[in-house]
């Protein structure tokens, strides 16, 4: 959110802003047609980040219900540390690994053409 807020340009949208209202436009119109897109690289970063910190989350679940009851709150980082150290299969850890990684740049790549296709327009 400090992202979000940071990265408000400050002259140009108060000048875009008046330009608007000047020219007629409502709130709503203003938000969606001016301040959004201005604002549509720190929002693209903070769904990226929050994204893969989501499905890299380990410590949280593993420090407060160590996979919870019935194997409730295991995440795939969380079975990735149980091969590796509990089982000590270091092979299949690693390939879980690469997996994990493998989905991730797909992930991002989605989500930068989608983000990047909304602000061609």
């Amino acid at each position: 959110m400090i992202t979000v807020i940071g990265s408000k340009p400050g002259t140009s949208l108060a000048v875009q802003l008046r330009a608007a209202r000047l020219d007629g436009a409502s709130r709503r119109q203003a938000f969606f047609y001016i301040t959004l897109p201005l604002l549509r690289r720190s929002i693209a970063l903070c769904l990226i980040v929050s994204v893969t910190g989501s499905l890299l989350a380990f410590d949280q679940f593993f420090i407060l219900t160590q996979g919870g009851p019935d194997n409730s709150t295991t995440t795939i980082v969380m079975l990735i540390y149980r091969t590796a150290f509990r089982q000590f299969d270091l092979g299949a850890a690693a390939a879980l690994s690469v997996m994990v990684l493998i989905v991730l740049v797909v992930i991002n790549i989605a989500q930068f053409r989608f983000l990047r296709r909304g602000a061609e327009e």
